[in-house]
């Protein structure tokens, strides 16, 4: 019993002292204390039970691609191009902070509730920008020798 005690907090610690969630909570300006109530509300309404939601829906909403302008003569390309892990991480926690900001809850714990759940539910507008990127990567995907700087 004592053994999974030291467990659990050690992994509570490292999952704390993350870069990617400092990132989070810095952007929207909230305590880690808001997340750990965050995980205990949805781990009590949904049973969903886990200590690592945050990376789990950081891997969900995640692109692969994406696309960039490059100026050739007098046209504008839009040139597909594969991100690196960071930039994955990047370019989803951007939309994830712009969709938290847009929901019309008043309480911030709230909004992250609403969003979370909603990712996890595959009911997010997170994913309507996903399709939407997928659809601009299919479109430009013969402009994807362009790759120059």
């Amino acid at each position: 019993m004592h053994d999974q005690n030291m467990v659990l907090k050690n992994d509570r610690d490292v999952i704390f002292n993350s870069f990617w969630l400092k990132k989070f909570t810095n952007k929207l300006k909230f305590k880690p204390l808001l997340f750990i109530k965050l995980v205990q509300l949805i781990k009590y309404k949904h049973r969903y039970e886990t200590i690592f939601l945050f990376f789990e829906i950081l891997e969900i909403i995640k692109p692969m691609l994406f696309t960039i302008f490059r100026k050739r003569g007098k046209r504008l390309f839009e040139i597909p191009i594969l991100l690196n892990s960071r930039e994955q991480y990047v370019k989803s926690l951007l939309w994830l902070v712009s969709n938290i900001y847009r929901q019309k809850e008043k309480k911030l714990l709230l909004k992250l509730y609403s969003e979370f759940i909603g990712i996890l539910k595959k009911q997010s507008n997170i994913f309507l920008v996903t399709q939407q990127l997928n659809k601009k990567v299919i479109l430009n995907r013969a402009f994807q020798r362009f790759k120059w700087k």
